[in-house]
């Protein structure tokens, strides 16, 4: 038996009030006969309090999160008191038995996390030693791992399918215990034959969520730095609704820098500035962080292999994600550097990577310009550009005929260049800010046991 007890059309489900109208009537009914009730997206601290009031009777109850709303399984105690001295619900022994709302396998319903399926990519390259180690500490609510072996030369993809096999063999043992069902791979070790690049690995990953119906993909590197005791801080902002994609930021709280080289502290800086430009997202930091969660639905809706498949991959999505209205996230986090090698060459990244984000801040242009709420920085950005141009340009020619006349001309042409574009990005800045949510969740580190592994 299933009952809904979500609110009437037009209540906020967010609102205590409105959440204390649910129907009495629906909920006893559901008491009566056992079953699931459909509480609407409210947590389950508040599902709490509105059964203990509206019917004091119910003492045991089993919360499932699924599709953003809590389900909370009914059994009726007879000849019990339920509440204790202090109001609370009594927990008693619960039974085996999962009530599924329709369209839900009852083996799906015990792995969603806040009603979602969760993947996670582990894309690695060369990583022997490491992305065992990985694979292995991704969190249990995760429905599946896809190991991506990017053409490794060393032991990587023998490691993979060696964690993958343990893995696989243990759940499945695991669920016949429990008396549900294995329906497939929790971890699903894939391989390319040859190199392609970091976002090359990040893309399989992601066609595989997206085929296998996943509902968020988060990606955590084989190379062990990204501490999964936090990947509940990325997927949460998606899972509520509140943006499209949460990334990674080691670098805005001073704490969480750690051991962070000052040269590298300077480049990730510099890089963020540039691609703040490039991809329209303001206030995103630390755009080189690779510990990312995304919602399936804007990956069907981007053009996945067209994205870069390179270090610059995440420069090249936080673009294609902006250009298509989604809201991204920053997620404060420790910076973690342990015993891997990091495989970028800076004289063949650089260049390629300026060109890259050249080539998104046109292309974001070309596609904003159609739109109203960012034509004023487009024309402050075109105006800015030429005046600039134009300065420089004459400047050049004065120069080169050793006529000094012209000097003044040209620095103020320049200066009003600069000015203009700076005023662009402002406006940018003004336009963009509905796509960058604020983040809200905890900010204090748990993870010392993963720092000292």
């Amino acid at each position: 038996m299933f009952t809904s007890l979500a609110p009437n059309r037009g209540y906020d489900t967010h609102n205590g009030a409105d959440r204390g109208r649910l129907r009495a009537s629906a909920l006893e009914s559901a008491v009566s006969q056992g079953g699931l009730l459909d509480a609407g997206p409210t947590s389950a601290d508040a599902s709490r309090r509105v059964l203990a009031g509206l019917v004091p009777e119910v003492c045991d109850y089993l919360e499932k999160p699924v599709y953003n709303k809590v389900y909370i399984q009914i059994r009726w105690i007879r000849g019990r008191r339920p509440l204790t001295e202090d109001g609370a619900c009594r927990r008693v022994t619960r039974s085996r038995r999962v009530v599924a709302p329709p369209g839900v396998a009852v083996g799906d319903i015990s792995s969603m996390y806040n009603g979602n399926r969760i993947a996670v990519v582990v894309p690695a390259h060369n990583e022997e030693g490491l992305v065992g180690r990985t694979i292995e500490t991704v969190p249990s609510f995760v429905d599946r791992v896809y190991a991506v072996d990017d053409g490794s030369t060393d032991g990587t993809w023998d490691e993979i399918r060696r964690t993958a096999r343990r893995l696989n063999d243990d759940r499945a043992k695991a669920m016949a215990t429990d008396g549900g069902h294995h329906d497939g791979q929790c971890v699903v070790p894939i391989r390319h034959e040859t190199n392609h690049g970091v976002g090359a690995g990040v893309k399989t990953g992601y066609r595989a969520a997206i085929e296998d119906e996943m509902d968020v993909v988060a990606v955590m590197n084989g190379d062990a730095q990204m501490d999964p005791s936090i990947l509940h801080r990325f997927l949460d902002p998606i899972v509520e609704g509140r943006a499209d994609y949460a990334k990674g930021d080691r670098i805005s709280r001073r704490e969480n820098v750690g051991d962070m080289s000052r040269w590298r502290l300077f480049g990730n800086h510099l890089l963020t500035s540039l691609t703040n430009l490039s991809s329209g997202y303001w206030q995103t930091v630390d755009s080189q962080n690779g510990y990312t969660a995304v919602s399936v639905h804007a990956l069907r809706e981007i053009a996945l292999d067209e994205l870069y498949d390179g270090y610059g991959f995440l420069n090249d999505l936080l673009t294609t994600l902006n250009v298509n209205d989604f809201r991204v996230v920053n997620v404060p986090h420790r910076a973690v550097y342990g015993e891997e090698q990091s495989g970028i060459v800076y004289r063949e990244f650089v260049p390629r990577l300026s060109g890259l984000l050249l080539r998104n801040f046109l292309r974001r242009l070309a596609v904003r310009s159609s739109d109203a709420r960012y034509v004023p920085a487009v024309v402050a950005y075109c105006l800015g550009t030429v005046a600039m141009l134009f300065g420089a340009g004459s400047a050049l020619r004065n120069a080169a005929r050793g006529d000094s006349s012209g000097v003044l001309g040209s620095a103020a042409s320049g200066v009003a260049g600069a000015v203009l574009f700076v005023l662009g990005c402002r406006l940018d800045a003004r336009a963009a800010d509905r796509l960058e949510t604020e983040y809200r969740g905890e900010f204090d580190e748990t993870s010392a046991d993963f720092d000292d592994e």
